[in-house]
């Protein structure tokens, strides 16, 4: 699977939801043992970075927790204690060496965010749909070949993450995701674009740098709250003139493509403030004509 390593940009973006504890809001533990012992009922456990290969099976009796991070651990299997933690709200599993998501995920139904990313993980199981409060789901980095049909049962999604997987398509399901906000798809392995997604009215970020895209459909221009649009490190040789009706648009990148030039109504992207474009095959005078279309756009051609 390709691995490669993408610079990081600074996109502007912000889901809107902490992936972190909040001592503010109770108290945060940091061992099982802690928790159990405790006077009051346990609703935040942080065991991230502790070595851990397996999870103590007394987290089964802590049934008021509503937020676990086992983030960076030695994880290959599931400890099915876990499922047994029906007040979890927020699940974070990043960066362990798990293999599968059971189906039993679905038990956790008050889910708002779950972090899968950086596994080995190679599908999503059918049960996902069943999680109907899910707005987070965070899950880069792992094997996955497709998504599950029912992905489009999570009516609730605002923030989709699939980079650096193998995928090359994702479920017509998937335009039933109507409250989608962000959407990151870099590093995979996709040659085009479903025409349906131009559904995601509220999307705002749309990420697939890194992919084998030759064109893309007129329906992007539907995208009409889009703010962030990466589709650097394609095979693009032009953009259909739609993408100019997306008047939202504030960060474009288009680098390392195969473009000789962009669309004629450029001016009409009055709110773009920065676009990146470096390695295509502009001419001296199509450059001139983009900086002119762009007078208020931190530009970068070179």
């Amino acid at each position: 699977m390709k691995k490669i390593i993408a610079v990081s940009l600074c996109l502007l973006c912000s889901t809107g939801f902490s992936q972190f504890a909040n001592p503010k809001e109770s108290h945060v533990f940091y061992s099982v043992d802690e928790a159990v012992a405790s006077s009051t009922p346990a609703k935040q456990l942080n065991l991230r970075d502790q070595n851990l290969f397996e999870v103590d099976d007394n987290i089964s009796t802590l049934k008021d927790l509503t937020f676990l991070n086992l983030m960076r651990n030695h994880l290959e299997s599931w400890d099915y204690a876990i499922f047994e933690l029906t007040s979890l709200e927020v699940l974070d599993v990043k960066i362990n060496s798990l293999k599968y998501l059971p189906a039993e995920i679905s038990i956790l139904n008050k889910l708002i965010s779950l972090d899968i990313s950086s596994n080995k993980i190679n599908q999503l199981p059918a049960e996902m749909g069943k999680l109907k409060n899910l707005k987070y789901l965070y899950a880069s980095e792992n094997y996955f070949i497709t998504v599950p049909q029912e992905i489009g049962n999570c009516k609730q999604l605002e923030v989709l993450t699939l980079e650096n997987n193998q995928l090359s398509y994702l479920p017509a399901g998937i335009i039933n995701l109507k409250k989608l906000k962000v959407l990151d798809l870099g590093l995979n392995q996709f040659k085009s674009i479903d025409p349906g997604w131009g559904a995601f009215k509220n999307l705002e970020e749309l990420k697939l740098e890194y992919n084998y895209l030759q064109t893309l459909p007129n329906e992007i221009g539907d995208l009409s709250k889009l703010k962030i649009l990466n589709l650097s490190d394609n095979q693009l040789t032009v953009l259909p003139e739609s993408i100019t009706a997306i008047s939202t648009l504030e960060y474009l990148v288009l680098s390392n493509n195969k473009l000789e030039k962009l669309p004629e109504n450029l001016k009409a992207l009055t709110n773009l403030r920065t676009l990146i474009a470096i390695n295509n095959h502009f001419s001296t005078s199509e450059k001139a004509r983009i900086k002119a279309a762009l007078p208020n756009c931190h530009i970068q051609l070179d």
